[in-house]
């Protein structure tokens, strides 16, 4: 026999190992091996949240919404719990805190970045420019100082309307 024959013959058999890992996941997977963890305050207070931001801030910029965010965050808790912390069982505090407070931080540095990205007047579309905006008035001054915002663009759109209409 040649030597990569032999060689070949030795191999060892993937089935039975994806099957044993397979049998060890599904072990896991059991609601009644749930428990409470040991970890640090610091892990458990600080170090979760954290993770679960990362997972929801993930989500979020992949343009899913708050509620597919915190269950994208939730599943990826619990794939962590389940299958990566394998010799431990799933726990408890973590499969609720990481998801929870991560969509709760998350959210809130979702809603923080688009109020500070509103803060500054937007590019007019036509002219490129935030200067050449034009701001109409309401005819009754007690409304407040702005009732719309026109492009300054000169010319006309392709429908044959003024940019100025806009």
């Amino acid at each position: 026999m040649s030597e990569g024959a032999s060689r070949a013959s030795a191999k060892p058999d993937t089935s039975v190992l994806f099957r044993a890992l397979f049998m060890h996941m599904a072990e896991g997977v059991a609601l009644h091996e749930i428990t409470f963890d040991g970890d640090h305050f610091n892990t458990n207070a600080a170090g979760h949240p954290l993770d679960g931001t990362a997972y929801y801030q993930i989500a979020r910029g992949n343009g899913l919404g708050p509620g597919a965010s915190f269950v994208s965050s939730f599943l990826a808790s619990m794939f962590w719990e389940y299958f990566v912390e394998i010799p431990e069982n799933p726990s408890l505090n973590d499969l609720i805190l990481t998801p929870t407070a991560g969509a709760i931080i998350g959210e809130a540095l979702v809603i923080h970045k688009l109020a500070k990205s509103r803060r500054t007047v937007p590019l007019d579309p036509v002219t490129d420019s935030a200067t050449t905006w034009i701001v109409v008035a309401p005819e009754d001054p007690q409304k407040g100082g702005v009732q719309d915002v026109k492009s300054g663009a000169q010319g006309k759109a392709l429908d044959g309307s003024e940019f100025s209409t806009w």
